[in-house]
């Protein structure tokens, strides 16, 4: 029997939970390549409470979260408030976190993540939906390289004092 796969719209009613998938997910993508110091300084100062409430308070954000039948196994983020020189033409929306656990990695869950923000980005008038993948995750790179991202840029992202390049993908809606 297939498991059901449903997302739905997080709001603060969903904080402990989106708050607590934050941390799992993001400390099992990238514990293995960085210090644990700046690993457990970048978890307690963006995903506390207190800033996963602004996070989904704030009308600029949109969080999405995955289940596989009733567990909660994914999400994503999207945001507008970040606009890019490159992209100052278009209508642009981003993608700044997408997320899936590890025991729930390979069924698919991201792809309808990403499918999910691909037809809300265009059915709400986004010309460009960009990203920003961190250069040493190939895995991550050939996903959304699969679904028609290319790399137009860099730029970087500061883990603590480490400074590492993410490219900056894009795909075009319309």
């Amino acid at each position: 029997m297939a498991v059901s796969l449903v997302i739905r719209a997080a709001g603060l009613p969903d904080l402990a939970s989106l708050t607590q998938l934050s941390t799992d997910t993001f400390f099992e993508t990238y514990a293995a390549y960085n210090e644990k110091d700046s690993m457990d300084r970048y978890l307690a100062e963006n995903f506390n409470l207190r800033q996963m409430a602004a996070e989904l308070s704030d009308p600029q954000n949109q969080f999405f979260l995955a289940y596989s039948g009733n567990e909660l196994a994914g999400y994503i983020k999207l945001r507008t408030s970040v606009l890019l020189e490159k992209l100052k033409d278009k209508k642009a929306i981003e993608i700044e976190r997408i997320y899936v656990l590890k025991a729930f990695q390979g069924k698919n869950i991201g792809a309808a993540l990403l499918k999910h923000s691909l037809e809300l980005g265009a059915a709400n008038g986004f010309e460009t939906i960009w990203l920003g993948v961190w250069t040493e995750n190939p895995k991550a790179i050939r996903f959304y390289e699969r679904w028609g991202f290319e790399i137009f840029g860099t730029h970087i992202f500061y883990f603590g004092d480490d400074p590492q390049t993410d490219y900056l993908m894009k795909k075009e809606l319309v």
